[in-house]
Parts: structure tokens; C-alpha cells; sequence
């Protein structure tokens, strides 16, 4: 039995898919699983809370592999270090953790958030379980929000990036289907995945839209501080905007550039590109559809 926190997210429900479409055996843990069930659909759903040890406790029960996610926020480290100590007491073997973009998880790290996961991933390697941690670089859905307003009102694509700056975007579809296949192997696992696309970049992004759409999509690189000043307009917190901040600095100084096989090796298919993405999400480029 697989159990699964932060199903309600934009990997989780693909990780759930993922495994409906398999037949695995599985269950959802959420905090509110009325509100979780219109998401999630015909799938057994328990009540449990990373910020209660008692109730994981109860919601692992019985399981085997627990697929760890939960949003990235000032607790996210001490809620997943409560999670695994709650899987290490339930009988738990095996982990699949979410964990930080490639190159940002390090003791060290200039990121808040890469700093954090390197404690959770050294806390999972030290429980004695099975593990695989699951490094996704930029999500491609990231890109429908602000960019895909921008381009739907026929605007000049702006984001803080130089238009050339290698970034291998990834689909959060294969970062599902990646941690699906991890919690359903049949072999021990102790490994550590970098969970990319092919090389790209902002200019590629640009030449794909104004393939499909028939149009000139235009790209401006902008100075980071302009973004923080509109994330804040839309009412972003001051953590969740540092968070940014600091990520992109890191992919400035080329932390998002490195391409990795993991996708292909874990899943069988190559990763989807920026023009398979594009299409299949053409309504919020054409401004139809909206997070």
C-alpha cells in the first residue's frame, strides 16, 4: 500500500493518475479530504496533517512507500522531518521525497529551501529506508501564470532571464509519472534523480509560441527587483517572494542548465519539450483558460 501527501498539488494529482492508471494499491492522506475528493476524484482518501504526528501516524498505517510533497513555506522542513520520523514508526520501507531543483540542494546552499531539503533528504538517508529523491528543475506549469497572461494579451513575454539562459524546463506530467514508477518498483532503491527537460531557454519559449500561435511572441529580459515589486501586487508574501528570488539568482549563476537522461531512465519515454507543453495548453496561451 502507497501512500500519498500533497496529492492535491500540481505533481501530487499526476502522481495519483499515475498510479489510478496502474492499478496500484494506494491511498491520500490530506488535511480536509472533503475538500480534497472534487480534485482527486473516485480515490480512497484519510485524514492526516504533517503538523500532527498522531494523525500521519494513523494515515500511514499499513502502508509501505509514502510519496513526500508538501508546499514550500517557513515550516516545510520541520513538517517533513515530523513525516519521516512518523513513516520510520509506522513500518514505512520506502520514500519517494520531491525535493529541490538540481544544484540548489546542498548544506550550504545561497537557498533557504535548497538548504532544507539537503536536512530532509539527510534525515531519510539516515532512517535506513529505501529512498528516491526526486530533484525537478523549472516547472513548465509555472509558465501559466504570469507568462501565459502576458502572451494572451498579446503582450512582450517579460521575465527576469537572460533570453539565452540555458533552463531545462520539465513537466510536472513526468515528475508524476517519474515518482508513480519509483513507488511501484519491484527492486531496492537508494538513488538520487535530477528530473529535467532538454536544454532550452526563454528565446526557445518565445520561437515555440510564435510557432503555434501564428504570431510574434517578443521576449524582454527585466531586472529581478520589477519582479519582486509585482509579485507583490499580486499579494505574494514576503517569504514566498525571497524563495523566487533566491532561485533565480541561482539559475542566473547557471544551477538550471544541466539536462539529465533521469526522465527517460525512469519512465521509458523522453521528457516532454516546450513545444508538446505549448499544445497541450494552448487555451491559457490564448487567454481561454486561466489558473
Amino acid at each position: 500500500m502507497i501512500v500519498i501527501t500533497g496529492a492535491t498539488g500540481n505533481i501530487g494529482q499526476h502522481v495519483v493518475a499515475e498510479l489510478k492508471k496502474a492499478n496500484a494499491d494506494f491511498r491520500v492522506m490530506a488535511r480536509n479530504p472533503d475538500a480534497a475528493r472534487p480534485k482527486l476524484g473516485d480515490v480512497s482518501i484519510v485524514q492526516g496533517d504533517m503538523d500532527n504526528p498522531a494523525s500521519m501516524l494513523k494515515a500511514f498505517a499499513g502502508c509501505d512507500a509514502l510519496f513526500l510533497l508538501c508546499v514550500h513555506g517557513p515550516t516545510m522542513e520541520a513538517r517533513q522531518l515530523r513525516a519521516v520520523e512518523a513513516a520510520k514508526q509506522a513500518g514505512i520501507k520506502r520514500i519517494v521525497k520531491v525535493s529541490g531543483s538540481p544544484n540548489t540542494v546542498e548544506q550550504h546552499s545561497p537557498a533557504d529551501t535548497g538548504r532544507e531539503h539537503w536536512a530532509i533528504e539527510q534525515a531519510i538517508k539516515q532512517s535506513g529506508l529505501e529512498y528516491a529523491m526526486l530533484r525537478p528543475n523549472f516547472f513548465m506549469q509555472n509558465l501559466l501564470d504570469l507568462p501565459a497572461k502576458m502572451v494572451s494579451k498579446g503582450q512582450t513575454l517579460k521575465m527576469p532571464f537572460p533570453k539565452d539562459l540555458p533552463i531545462s524546463f520539465v513537466d510536472t506530467r513526468d515528475i508524476g509519472a517519474c515518482a508513480a514508477r519509483c513507488l511501484m518498483a519491484g527492486q531496492p532503491l537508494h538513488d538520487t534523480y535530477e528530473i529535467t527537460g532538454a536544454a532550452s531557454s526563454f528565446a526557445e519559449l518565445a520561437f515555440v509560441l510564435s510557432q503555434i500561435l501564428g504570431r510574434k511572441v517578443k521576449f524582454k529580459a527585466i531586472p529581478l527587483g520589477l519582479l519582486g515589486i509585482v509579485l507583490r501586487l499580486k499579494g505574494l508574501d514576503r517569504w514566498s517572494i525571497e524563495h523566487r528570488k533566491q532561485i533565480i539568482r541561482m539559475f542566473h549563476q547557471g544551477s538550471g542548465s544541466k539536462a539529465s537522461p533521469d526522465v527517460e531512465k525512469i519512465t521509458g519515454h523522453a521528457p516532454r519539450n516546450l513545444k508538446n507543453f505549448v499544445n497541450d495548453t494552448l487555451a491559457y496561451w490564448e487567454g481561454a483558460e486561466q489558473i
